[in-house]
């Protein structure tokens, strides 16, 4: 593993990353489960779904359902675990922080999918900045 963090050329990293990975399965260390981080996956009548990569999870506001959707005004989430904490200072779960996200109203917050572009929720862009 110490060798594959200081490569810089993705090639030689990802041999390396090649071989960890099978020790790891040939020594069965653990039982890895999925943890997604590039796909999403959802009922092809939900529309709205913004992937930001920072985000704890769903942003419900940009969620609608196409006409003819079953229960329109139903979303169901499978989540990985239960809301631990409300406080944000306090939360460190995901499950918590995706209902944090959803329910505080934050003074700047992403621009859909921009990981670094802000656009303003409470803050109006006014004089008193």
């Amino acid at each position: 593993m110490n060798q594959g963090v200081t490569l810089t050329d993705p090639a030689e990293r990802s041999e390396v990353y090649a071989q960890l990975n099978q020790i790891y399965y040939e020594n069965a260390i653990s039982f890895p489960l999925v943890n997604t981080t590039t796909h999403n996956f959802k009922q092809r009548w939900v529309q709205g779904r913004v992937t930001n990569p920072l985000f704890a999870g769903i942003q419900f506001d940009t969620l609608s359902k196409a006409e003819g959707a079953p229960n329109p005004t139903t979303f169901t989430l499978a989540s990985i675990s239960d809301v631990s904490n409300l406080d944000p200072a306090l939360s460190y779960d995901t499950a918590s922080g995706q209902l944090i996200q959803n329910v505080y109203e934050t003074l700047v917050f992403f621009d859909g999918a921009e990981t670094n572009i802000f656009v303003p929720r409470l803050a109006d862009g006014g004089q008193g900045r």
